[in-house]
């Protein structure tokens, strides 16, 4: 017979048995969120830097959004701070680059070596536009360069001299284009050998190629070929009686301008119906055809446009409601309507009778853009959803939809919508804005990241090599390597005070005058983090959402510059826990005793368990994340072998403490009567998996054995037959320590016996709650937006949103919170709901079992 073990009822310090509140991990301080959650910021009793203001904050890029366009065998990028980059044929120096050599068909030629456009000393471009060979941008003063092919006077200049195919023809060499006498412009769109333009009052001109009347002046003669043609001389496009332009689209052979009212008008070559107009006649090539005498396209009863892309005898309009519709000539269905007729080249197919391309259930738009390829007859169209994600359809024997295939799609039913894949852009990444080129396309990502496939004779793909991508398997995702970085960036490590990688931490820099978001990151797995910037000087902030580690800043803090490149910046948070380390062995042979189950207990907390783990085969056990203060170490072996044993040991923060054990050996009681059971959540039903299942003689209370449940909450214990007490407990806290059958009181004598063999399952009532919700970015989900849960004690949790923009925040103490939102890609931040400061903000109250519904608009 096997003498009571009193240690037994050490081993669970007994006062544990109590019903018990868990308080979740909290950072001990005031509370600190990304340096602009508080304006009482002090991270443990350390001030921390103080904006100068809290609330809503929109730090954008320091001067343009980032830009990728596509021509036909080249593309061009702009970045953050003004520069542009172009990459791919380069036969008529549309590269600017002062030479006739392509890049990126080879090693070494992107990146740092591939050098920006020579826009002239001290400018920058805001806009830019990559036509079928030649190039052009907006400058920073309103100004309008291009350079490349010129045969038809697309360039602007009074000649038709190719300009960037030589040194000395860019920088201050290369006259602007003319707009006309106090003339700026807004918006620049280069087509197939013509150029158009938005000017700062809302005109429109354009120049070039005038086949099929594609000006829009009412004739068919070239402008800017010949001297004298440009500026004033140069008609602006009659749009009808006091309209004007917001945007343009120069495409192959026709063209199309979105009206300051919201109507699209196009003109020029309309052999498939690309103008909309239900027929087959070109507009632009006579008189009397432009202005009002031009129909606007019907798009559909209330609806307007807000973009438009021209491709290969094709048109497709963003409209104001998200939905894209297309027309015009549809082989290998570029339109996305699931077959191969035309549309808008005969009377009742425009308006409420042509479809909207079916992008996917619930799907809408951010941007459109089509291709064009004259040389093959292909056309493509490639389009960013509001999740992020990116869809093409059309001509793909290059592979320029991005499916790994060359099967085209939208020319069959049952290709497009939930049908159609969306391209796979990398782990975590979405897509901006897309760029569509003849037969290969481009995605400007979240990072600041260009990435493109299909065709790559001549380097388009911006990879080193002239191999097509995205048309055979394993070519796209991870596997597909960025082109070009269009915004600085910072990367870097952050770890805690052992070295070890902090996963799933939140990085964040923040803008110096304000201390607005400007960018951030989660990192990945070994710690690492990577996320674009605008050029200017940071501070760099980390949270742990698992709030087991100090928020703070990198460095003293330490301010870290941003200049077009990546920065690398490392940083430490420091532990707000301790740990133990202990080695068990045994009384007799001073072996190892391994398979003992460990046990730690919080003293200062009523004898709460906090962590549990299984010693290793050299008897060895680390448990981490106790709070700091005095624990008990209890160690049963639970094949009954040794006896109980515990040990006191207190515990530092960011310290480990040895507290090593001796079990002394005993008769273990015997087996063959199997006891089974499974563990829940008596709230959500959820197993409750990595419980302890300690087995009790119900005649002494003596302890006889002890499992653990598996991940779908069952357990087994193998018993001689008779019967037994059953104490259950949670180690990691989240739920009450009870006696079967649910009894939390400390008197196991009350607890309620079972017979061996037999079922005894238990429903443990939580100690925690949870927060869930959706976070939108005005009428969208906000996806990778960060939800922190803010307690009396500090960040209490946190989580990221998924591309719906839903979160959950789980293992949160009773009590009550403020929710605090940050969108690093888009600069926002607010506390909920619309709270200016953590004083103003919403509370909202965490029950045990329950789950709290949080929901914010950005």
């Amino acid at each position: 017979m096997v003498a009571r073990s009193v240690s037994l009822l050490e081993l669970v310090a007994v006062a544990s048995i109590r019903a018990m509140r868990r308080e979740r991990r909290g950072v001990l301080g005031a509370v600190v969120l990304v340096g602009v959650l508080a304006a009482t910021s002090l991270v443990a009793g350390r001030a921390a830097a103080t904006p100068s203001s809290v609330g809503r904050s929109t730090v954008g890029p320091s001067s343009v959004t980032p830009i990728v366009s596509s021509g036909s065998h080249h593309a061009c990028g702009l970045s953050a701070d003004g520069q542009v980059r172009c990459w791919g044929r380069n036969q008529w120096g549309q590269l600017g680059l002062g030479d006739t050599v392509n890049r990126g068909d080879q090693p070494i030629e992107m990146g740092p070596s591939l050098a920006s456009v020579d826009l002239g000393a001290g400018r920058s471009a805001v806009a830019l536009s990559a036509g079928s060979q030649h190039s052009c941008a907006v400058l920073d003063n309103g100004q309008v360069k291009c350079w490349g092919y010129n045969d038809y006077g697309q360039l602007g200049l009074g000649d038709t001299a190719e300009r960037g195919d030589q040194p000395g023809e860019m920088g201050d060499a290369l006259p602007p284009v003319d707009l006309g006498a106090g003339r700026t412009a807004t918006a620049v769109s280069a087509g197939d050998s013509y150029t158009c333009a938005v000017l700062d009052n809302a005109q429109l001109r354009c120049w070039g190629s005038n086949t099929s009347g594609r000006l829009g002046l009412g004739d068919t003669a070239n402008r800017g070929d010949d001297p004298g043609e440009m500026g004033d001389a140069l008609p602006p496009v009659d749009l009808g009686a006091g309209r004007t332009a917001t945007a343009v689209s120069a495409g192959d052979s026709s063209a199309c301008a979105v009206l300051d009212d919201g109507r699209l008008k196009c003109w020029g070559s309309n052999g498939s119906g690309a103008l909309g107009l239900g027929d087959t006649a070109n507009r632009g090539d006579g008189p009397g055809e432009m202005g009002d005498d031009l129909p606007a396209v019907d798009l559909g009863t209330g609806r307007t446009a807000t973009a438009v892309a021209l491709g290969l005898h094709h048109t497709c309009a963003l409209l104001d409601d998200g939905r894209i519709k297309c027309w015009g000539e549809n082989s290998h269905g570029r339109l996305g309507l699931g077959d191969t007729a035309d549309r808008g080249d005969g009377p009742g197919e425009m308006g409420d009778d042509l479809p909207a391309v079916d992008l996917g259930t619930g799907r809408t738009a951010t941007s459109v853009d089509s291709g064009y390829d004259s040389s093959s007859g292909g056309g493509h169209t490639c389009a960013a959803l509001d999740n992020g994600q990116a869809k093409c359809w059309g001509y793909n024997d290059h592979g320029a939809l991005g499916l790994g295939d060359r099967f085209s799609r939208g020319d069959q039913p049952f290709e497009m919508g939930d049908d159609l894949p969306a391209v796979d852009l990398g782990t975590g990444r979405t897509a901006t804005a897309m760029a569509a080129g003849s037969t290969h396309s481009c995605a400007l990502l979240d990072n600041g990241q260009v990435k493109c496939w299909g065709s790559n004779g001549f380097g388009q793909l911006g990879l080193g090599d002239t191999a097509a991508r995205g048309r055979s398997p394993g070519q796209m995702g991870d596997s597909l390597p960025g082109t070009i970085e269009l915004l600085g960036a910072l990367a870097g490590l952050v770890t805690d005070g052992d070295g070890a990688p902090l996963a799933g931490t939140l990085v964040a820099a923040l803008d110096t005058n304000g201390y607005g978001v400007a960018g951030g990151a989660v990192a990945a797995i070994n710690g690492q983090f990577h996320f674009p910037v605008p050029d200017g000087t940071y501070l760099i902030y980390a949270i742990d959402p698992s709030a087991a580690n100090e928020p703070g800043f990198f460095g003293a803090p330490t301010t870290v510059s941003v200049d077009g490149a990546t920065t690398l910046v490392a940083g430490t948070l420091a532990s707000r826990f301790g740990a133990v380390s202990s080695t068990v062995t045994d009384a007799t042979t001073a072996g190892p005793v391994s398979g003992a189950l460990a046990l730690a207990l919080s003293l200062d907390r009523g004898g709460e368990p906090v962590a549990a783990w299984t010693t290793d085969a050299s008897g060895q056990v680390s448990l981490s994340g106790l709070h700091p203060g005095n624990h008990l170490l209890a160690v049963a072996d639970p094949t009954g072998a040794h006896a109980t044993a515990t040990t006191p040991f207190a515990v530092a923060a960011d310290t480990t403490t040895t507290a090593d054990v001796i079990l002394s050996q005993q008769t273990p009681v015997g087996t063959g009567s199997i006891l089974l059971g499974r563990l829940t959540d008596s709230a959500s039903s959820a197993p409750v998996a990595g419980g302890i299942v300690a087995a009790f003689r119900a005649s002494d209370l003596a302890f006889v054995r002890a499992a653990r449940s598996s991940s779908t909450g069952g357990y087994a214990l193998n018993l001689a037959a008779g019967s037994y007490k059953l104490l259950f407990i949670d180690p990691s806290g989240h739920h009450v320590t009870e006696w079967f059958d649910d009894r939390a009181g400390v008197d196991p004598v009350t607890a309620t016996a079972v017979s061996a063999p037999g079922t005894a399952n238990a429903t443990l009532a939580p100690t925690t709650g949870e927060m869930s919700g959706t976070i939108s970015l005005g009428d969208r989900a906000a996806a990778s937006a960060w939800v922190v849960a803010v307690g009396s004690s500090g960040i209490a949790g946190g989580a990221v949103t998924d591309a719906e923009g839903a979160y959950r925040i789980t293992g949160l103490s009773p009590g009550n919170y403020r929710a605090a939102v940050v969108h690093p890609l888009s600069g926002r931040f607010e506390y909920w709901i619309d709270g200016t400061s953590y004083a103003d903000a919403a509370v909202f109250p965490v029950t045990a079992g329950h789950d709290a519904p949080v929901d914010a608009q950005l």
